[in-house]
């Protein structure tokens, strides 16, 4: 199931859904930002999550991959933001996700669990994921 969604499910919501709705606030000059934006830092073992909230509707988890963080889904989060709750989070040891001591490398299946504890904290049934470069291996864990 996780590789259909990585391989045909994903693929078709971002060009179906999440694409169609930011080039719509665009063409039509509307203000994209709909929601308000409502950040909250959630403590995990190790460390403690930055996560940005915005919006009403499914659930839908943005994770940024490589050193990049929440900042850079701003505009896309906005865009859908009327459509979708959207999640972002700035991934453990980057920008505003600061970690303790770090006794080891950091890993997928860790940012997995840290993503798993964010929706946990939100009473989140599983969301659609929209993951960029190493982040897309995420859903498969």
């Amino acid at each position: 199931m996780t590789k259909f969604f990585a391989t045909i499910a994903m693929p078709i919501l971002m060009a179906n859904v999440i694409l169609p709705i930011a080039q719509t606030h665009a063409e039509k000059g509307r203000p994209i930002m709909s929601s308000t934006l409502v950040t909250k830092t959630i403590p995990v073992q190790g460390a403690s999550i930055y996560v940005e909230r915005r919006g009403a509707g499914p659930n839908l988890l943005l994770l940024p991959g490589g050193a990049q963080d929440a900042g850079v889904f701003s505009s896309l989060a906005d865009a859908l933001s009327d459509k979708f709750t959207v999640i972002t989070l700035d991934p453990r040891c980057n920008s505003r996700s600061p970690c303790e001591n770090m006794t080891r490398d950091l890993d997928v299946d860790q940012h997995a669990d840290d993503a798993a504890a964010v929706l946990a904290v939100y009473g989140v049934a599983p969301p659609s994921c929209s993951v960029p470069a190493v982040g897309r291996r995420l859903p498969l864990v």
